[in-house]
């Protein structure tokens, strides 16, 4: 357990040092407070100091590296102007020479006003009007965070800010909060290994039937999520009200798709008959299997073609029982037919003599991680050098820190100086500086993906 926040205190970050001011509320997780960044005219920041996970469980260096691969991912997508991303991550020792350990905290900007879609639904001053379209820029909101291959795990009214925006026609913009145990949809969660595992993140009366079976959550638990939002949003309140309270209750309702019937006070296209259409779109995200759940992209789609007058894009497919496999899919005309799909990918395997590692997204390697690779990992610093993938180009990338270790980076016998494109047998390793001896060889292959 990290020492309690000392307010007056200074913590150094990557991109700041950060001065606590106050204590704003204390989770199970983390204190979330206000500082100020006094590198950057002392501006008002929100920062969460982090109680779990700590320096002793065994996958701590692999959930900051986790969360910061979330983070860019949303940074480089469309998707960044709908989530509160961190503005600095980083690892620090709250009371030097009183603690031994560096603890987790991340500094985000400080929301000044707005309110989140809770506020809004309890205010009940909300036209229609406004409901659809705050509705139609969340949806927008979430297939784009879909998109960047992240899913959210934590959806609920509380979670989705509304801050003011004047470019858009309902005045709010939706920005998603509380990202730190989302998920990356190809990549397993460093919490779900090792001595110390831990479960996914939820909240009880919100959790999908993915998250109450003890499974990973994807794409589509995220739109059974969505599904009660937009019930309370939409409709006639949340869809399992009658057995929230219960833990026990909403599980056996959920799993068995037992809710109360969707039914929207309002026109859809002027249509009520268009209303209902979408009543059994939102009932399609609530089905306990999930391939019988829309995508965010599908369900989108149908929201603003009724609202336009216009049938929906797809016909309702038939609900599942939770033991049914999925239905396979139609067999496409013979001249839609596509080729066979290519290596979409590719992964970064580092062999020394200690082990071998399979690298798919990017992250920072130190003196922990590369220890699992070489006896000579005793060389390296905890921030000895960088790999970065870039999805696009299918190429990986060697940095040096923006710190210059004791012990050089060395790619195929030259120290590294910039940025430098991978090739398949390449050898990383360390290089003193003053006596140029060489440490800690890593072969490079390159391996495609399916």
């Amino acid at each position: 357990m990290p020492p309690n926040p000392k307010l007056g205190s200074v913590v150094a970050g990557r991109r700041g040092r950060y001065e606590l001011v106050r204590e704003i509320t204390q989770g199970n997780m983390a204190w979330s407070l206000e500082a100020r960044d006094l590198d950057h005219d002392k501006r008002k920041v929100f920062l969460k100091y982090y109680k779990s996970p700590t320096p002793t469980v065994d996958w701590f260096e692999d959930y900051v590296r986790y969360v910061e691969e979330i983070n860019r991912r949303l940074e480089q997508s469309s998707a960044a102007q709908y989530c509160v991303l961190s503005t600095d991550l980083f690892t620090a020792n709250p009371r030097p020479g009183m603690c031994r350990n560096e603890f987790f905290y991340q500094t985000y900007d400080f929301i000044e006003s707005g309110y989140d879609l809770r506020g809004l639904l309890d205010r009940g001053d909300t036209s229609w009007e406004k409901r659809k379209t705050m509705a139609k820029v969340f949806l927008v909101a979430m297939k784009k965070v879909h998109a960047a291959g992240v899913v959210h795990c934590d959806l609920k009214p509380e979670n989705v800010q509304m801050l003011p925006d004047t470019t858009v026609k309902v005045g709010l913009i939706p920005r998603m909060i509380d990202m730190d145990r989302s998920i990356l949809a190809d990549v397993e969660a460093p919490w779900t290994r090792g001595e110390l595992k831990e479960g996914y993140t939820g909240t009880p009366g919100y959790l999908s039937p993915e998250h109450l079976r003890g499974e990973k959550p994807t794409g589509a638990s995220d739109v059974f999520t969505i599904g009660i939002i937009l019930g309370e949003l939409l409709g006639n309140g949340h869809p399992f009200a009658a057995d929230r309270g219960d833990a026990e209750a909403y599980k056996a309702a959920v799993l068995a798709g037992r809710y109360t019937p969707v039914q929207l006070p309002g026109p859809l296209g002027e249509s009520d008959a268009q209303a209902a259409e979408f009543a059994r779109w939102i009932e399609r995200c609530l089905q306990p299997t999930a391939a019988a759940r829309p995508t965010c992209e599908e369900l989108h789609k149908a929201l603003l073609q009724l609202d336009k007058g216009n049938p929906a894009p797809a016909p309702e497919p038939p609900s599942l029982p939770p033991d049914m496999p999925p239905l396979p899919p139609e067999a496409a005309p013979e001249a839609e037919k596509k080729e066979p799909a290519k290596p979409r990918a590719l992964a970064l395997k580092l062999v020394g003599d200690s082990g071998e590692l399979v690298q798919r997204f990017s992250m920072n390697f130190g003196s922990a991680t590369l220890g699992n690779l070489s006896s000579q990992a005793r060389y390296a610093e905890k921030d000895q050098f960088r790999l970065d993938y870039v999805p696009e180009s299918q190429e990986w990338f060697v940095q040096p820190p923006v710190r210059e270790p004791k012990n050089l980076t060395a790619l195929n016998g030259s120290p590294l100086t910039e940025r430098t494109r991978l090739s398949d047998g390449d050898i990383l390793c360390l290089l003193g500086r003053n006596s140029g001896k060489t440490a800690m060889e890593l072969r490079v292959s390159l391996i495609p993906q399916a």
